[in-house]
């Protein structure tokens, strides 16, 4: 589950996203290592400025489907950006 990034964070990460609420163990999210608190900007190169974007990126994925988050962790001074990934089954 996510939902957008608060004013605050944006302005702190210079940057829109959706902010990881929870995720379900064993979902494909938690295998490729998302977890509450991270900041997704981008799936696929494709913006998720707004949870609307995150979920119409979303339902564009199917089976079989290489995906790639791009997330930001606020939690770490160096904000952490890095990249998640792995094929949809």
């Amino acid at each position: 589950m996510v939902r957008d990034v608060s004013p605050s964070t944006a302005a702190k990460l210079h940057t829109q996203g959706v902010v990881v609420q929870s995720v379900r163990a064993g979902s494909f999210a938690d295998l490729q290592g998302l977890e509450p608190g991270l900041v997704i900007v981008r799936i696929n190169k494709q913006p998720t400025s707004t949870k609307d974007q995150f979920d119409s990126v979303v339902s564009k994925l199917k089976t079989g489907d290489d995906v790639v988050f791009e997330v930001i962790d606020p939690r770490r001074p160096d904000n952490g950006h890095n990249y998640l990934g792995g094929t949809l089954e």
